[in-house]
């Protein structure tokens, strides 16, 4: 890259030594077109055309005008879509588009839907809930609006169990006028068992005593996005608790109002549940509805109706969103919207 881009500007100072020489022109835009700054190589390519309007490689040029008009085209769709997705059931996934190639992939994914997790001296053991997350990705392709590749979850340990990796096809469907995708895939749901030492034994501590399979099902995942970046930045959502498939209750919580925030100067306080955004209530959308509700352009306006702790009525309170900060590349399990 370091050689064309020392050939581009080479060809740049000819074209200002001699502006009227068709052969820079257009060997800038070759070398443009390689370093990809379509904007400047179709540029230099007409700039050559209106230099030598009968040249022999007319058409040629004009074609490799159209081929990289397109790019663009595509370059622009690649970069809506890019972003931050979120599940229905609130976790953020990154999407990273390279021409058809889509990488859609979460470190915090809630793995409590799919696995059963059991603690206790062997027949006494019982059902415990799980804070563990996964690492999942879909690595695709998309054609038209098809989206077909294969999936991989991560070794995920629960407790003293490993439970194994995986991996599979899925296939799935982009609508992009509604900013969804839709995915369909086979995944297993786990059983881990960790026993406690039985009394007078002479275990020193838990061991796994089982991980096993109860059950491959076909599972659908709904993906919102790609998340304008801007929202309110005091409403959490995490990747279990209240926002997970398993416990969402059509309820967000503020739980963090920065001292000068505009959360703080519009009177959002910590502990306030938000029962509807924009007038939509809030239990009749799934937790990814409800964060995408949240979401918009810098500086738009968005309306909350909030139940204050202690309160005999829901508050009314219309606040600007704000810019958020960028997910890092290692997700948190708790994010703000």
């Amino acid at each position: 890259m370091d050689d064309l881009a020392r050939a581009a500007d080479e060809f740049r100072q000819a074209t200002e030594i001699a502006p009227e020489m068709p052969e820079a022109w257009y060997n800038l835009g070759a070398i443009l077109a390689k370093t990809g700054k379509l904007d400047e190589a179709i540029a230099s390519y007409r700039r050559y055309l209106a230099l030598s309007p009968n040249a022999a490689d007319k058409q040629k040029v004009s074609d490799e005008i159209i081929k990289l008009e397109y790019r663009q085209e595509q370059m622009v769709k690649e970069q809506a879509s890019s972003g931050i997705w979120v599940e229905s059931d609130g976790t953020p996934y990154r999407l990273q588009i390279n021409g058809n190639k889509w990488l859609l992939s979460t470190t915090v994914r809630p793995f409590q839907p799919d696995v059963d997790y059991y603690y206790g001296p062997g027949l006494g053991s019982i059902g415990m809930p799980i804070s563990d997350m996964e690492q999942i990705a879909f690595n695709m392709e998309l054609r038209g609006i098809k989206l077909t590749g294969t999936w991989q979850r991560a070794e995920t340990v629960v407790d003293k169990c490993t439970v194994p990796a995986e991996t599979g096809d899925v296939q799935g469907e982009l609508d992009a006028a509604h900013g969804t995708v839709t995915l369909q895939f086979t995944k297993s749901r786990y059983k881990t068992l960790t026993s406690a030492p039985f009394i007078f034994s002479f275990d020193t501590g838990d061991t796994c005593r089982e991980v096993s399979v109860l059950e491959r099902r076909v599972v659908h995942f709904v993906f919102l996005g790609p998340l304008p970046s801007a929202g309110i930045g005091a409403i959490v959502t995490t990747a279990h608790g209240m926002m997970s498939k398993k416990d969402w209750i059509g309820e967000l919580s503020v739980v963090n109002t920065a001292k000068g925030s505009p959360a703080e100067l519009a009177n959002l306080y910590n502990g306030d549940l938000v029962l509807a955004v924009d007038g939509v209530e809030v239990k009749s959308l799934s937790a990814g509805e409800a964060i995408r509700r949240l979401r918009g352009e810098p500086g738009t306006e968005v309306r909350l109706l909030v139940q204050r702790p202690g309160a005999n009525e829901p508050v009314a309170i219309t606040l600007r969103r704000q810019v958020l900060p960028a997910l890092p590349e290692k997700m948190n399990s708790a994010w703000y919207n």
